[in-house]
């Protein structure tokens, strides 16, 4: 699917739910919508640690990015918080040769486009030293490769040196930008009596996290300790006490990010590196006094989030609980589609694993008799997927499959709006599944709920696909208490199941029956000749050769070793004799094929209308008698044969 007029550009980041990347998306979409481009953005929802399962399925998203087709790549490499996804997500966009613009994040051979970490960092630090006297500050910072994390803790470091402060390494915490690396930091300093005056941080996330472990244990921000951080974003300008921090312009950044490479595509000279001035904001964490900036901002963000919790929650709960009681696939889709239509979306598409989707359709079907797939693929996507929901704009349609190398299914439509696609994944832990696009969706990007639906669909899906697993067990479990392993015949359990009814039945409607008895002449003989592996062949010959004769009306098994019974509702002497003629060919053209022996079977049936309080054994203990007579006779006019010659 590749569409050569309108440019097209990939977006990859993680963890999009929080304002950075929510403020700095608009600026991208705004900016892309204004040259009519497209937006894929690539998204994981992770934590730092790249080794935990779940990670591992999120950071499939990744390898779905095929670079190849688009003009030109944004890249927030601060926000991939695992060392060797980072790594490897840099070596597949080198290798594309695509242009790639870094947010805030410097790494060669790409374009920068971010703010100055340096400047506000080192005045915040300052601060704390120059207005509040602190001498022992604590800094948490973020990962190594992380190019804004070393400019933030190079401003830490210095303003402390210039002040003739020691920068001792038991004072610096290097983790992740996350609200849980605060917390666990702040447990470091305290586990280790490490306890300091300020704490300056990397990111108002950090900063959070810190504020929240140093309240858990009685300590008051900023009465006993400050507390600094990095962003400046709703929750910093309005939190008790209001987080002293640094301001920047996120939405300038992203659109800068899309002004670059619209420069690069269309031959224009662009700058390497574009930095944009951040400020220091002092406001109450460190001791400052701080009136509210804007209340009535306060209100209506408040009242905004509010509607989004309330609004975007109900529907993931009524999703949950609608999706986890569809005893079918049918059921299931039925259901997703009311929860889909709910939200605010242009177009939807629910990409599965084409295996996993065959699978799926069978769930809760009794009568489905195939063999369901053990496995899903643990690392990559598949050369072909298939769409299991498609909605485009207001209308639920039929889609088939397409190639994952395309990422949206070629059938989607393509009108002269640009689109903003997210991609998220469906998996459980490391196990790929598929995954979804939301297209033109606030929800997908701004919705603190996002990431919560987005797995629980994923876990719903796997419930799923245990059923499908789980009826499979079963059902090889039942076979194998029903059918006899050698003739794949039924067994005598076998055929009390699936004759119990249809007895009952000719009972109740005065029906008639045939019951046939049938058994091989000569077994032993065969097996002392021959051994037992051919009479096993001769077994199976003649039992295949029943199975050749049935139509869809007849229960055929095995009753003993080369006993065998028929059982046919409704059938009439013309059609037993049918049945005869049919399997005497079946058994010639069978013996045609086996060079040291013939198989031949002696057989008695008859025709009868049951009555109220007989079974069904009766009838075949008849059969039986019928056969054996036949077969005495049988063997008498062979032995007189014999012996006239």
């Amino acid at each position: 699917m590749v569409h050569a007029k309108r440019l097209r550009f990939a977006v990859i980041l993680a963890n999009m739910h929080g304002e950075y990347a929510a403020f700095t998306l608009t600026g991208i979409k705004e900016r892309a919508c204004e040259f009519n481009a497209d937006i894929y953005i690539f998204n994981a929802d992770v934590v730092a640690d790249d080794t935990v399962k779940h990670t591992i399925g999120e950071y499939n998203i990744y390898k779905l990015a095929n670079l190849e087709q688009f003009d030109g790549v944004i890249f927030f490499a601060n926000l991939i918080l695992g060392h060797s996804i980072h790594k490897k997500i840099i070596e597949k966009i080198k290798e594309s040769g695509k242009p790639t613009v870094c947010i805030d994040s410097t790494i060669e051979n790409f374009y920068y486009v971010g703010v100055e970490n340096y400047p506000a960092m080192k005045a915040i630090v300052d601060h704390m030293i120059e207005v509040h006297h602190f001498t022992k500050i604590n800094y948490i910072s973020g990962q190594d490769f992380n190019s804004d994390s070393t400019e933030r803790l190079a401003a830490y470091v210095d303003s402390m040196k210039e002040h003739g402060l020691p920068v001792k390494d038991e004072n610096i915490f290097k983790g992740a930008f996350t609200n849980v690396w605060g917390m666990e930091a702040v447990r470091q300093m305290f586990e280790n009596d490490n306890i300091p005056e300020a704490i300056v941080c990397a990111t108002d996330w950090v900063a959070f996290g810190a504020q929240e472990e140093l309240e858990r244990r009685g300590y008051k921000v900023p009465e006993d300790i400050s507390i600094s951080g990095f962003d400046n974003g709703f929750d910093s300008r309005n939190s008790v006490p209001s987080l002293t921090t640094v301001d920047r312009n996120l939405g300038l950044v992203g659109a800068s990010a899309v002004d670059t490479l619209i420069k690069i595509v269309t031959g224009e000279d662009v700058p390497k590196s574009q930095r944009f001035p951040s400020f220091p904001c002092i406001r109450e964490s460190c001791g400052c006094k701080f009136s509210s900036e804007d209340n009535l901002e306060v209100r209506m963000m408040h009242l905004k989030y509010k509607r989004d919790i309330t609004k975007n929650l109900n529907g993931l709960t009524y999703m949950v609980e609608e999706l986890n009681d569809a005893g079918t696939f049918e059921e299931f889709m039925d259901k997703l589609k009311h929860s889909i239509s709910e939200l605010d979306l242009r177009n939807f598409y629910l990409c599965l694993d084409e295996e996993l989707l065959e699978d799926l359709r069978f769930v809760g079907h009794d009568d489905y008799v195939g063999e369901f797939h053990d496995s899903l693929l643990l690392d990559g996507i598949p050369e072909k997927l298939a769409v299991a929901m498609a909605y485009e704009s207001g209308e639920f349609k039929k889609f088939g499959s397409f190639y994952s190398k395309d990422m949206v299914p070629s059938e989607a439509s393509f009108d002269d709006k640009p689109h903003c696609y997210v991609f998220a994944p469906i998996h459980f832990r490391e196990s790929f599944m598929g995954y979804t696009i939301m297209d033109d969706s606030e929800f997908a990007i701004e919705s603190s709920i996002a990431n919560a639906w987005f797995i629980y669909l994923s876990i719903s899906i796997e419930s799923l696909r245990k059923q499908s697993r789980l009826q499979s067990a079963l059902r090889k479990l039942d076979s194998m208490y029903v059918i006899e392993p050698l003739t794949k015949l039924y067994n005598r359990f076998g055929f009390a199941r699936y004759t119990t009814d249809s007895f009952q039945k000719c009972i109740d409607e005065g029906k008639q029956f045939m019951i046939l008895f049938a058994d091989m002449d000569g077994l032993k003989r065969i097996n002392d000749k021959f051994g037992h592996e051919s009479g096993d062949i001769a077994i199976k010959t003649l039992a295949d050769s029943l199975k050749d004769a049935c139509t869809d009306r007849e229960v055929v098994a095995r009753f003993g070793g080369d006993e065998y019974v028929v059982y046919a509702e409704e059938y009439t002497e013309n059609d037993a004799l049918a049945f005869s003629a049919r399997f005497l060919k079946a058994l010639s053209e069978r013996n045609e094929k086996i060079a040291d022996f013939n198989v031949s079977a002696s057989y008695g049936y008859m025709i009868v209308s049951p009555k109220e309080g007989e079974n069904l054994d009766k009838y075949v203990d008849m059969a039986d008698s019928i056969m054996y007579e036949k077969k005495k006779a049988k063997y008498n006019n062979t032995e007189m044969d014999r012996r006239k010659n």
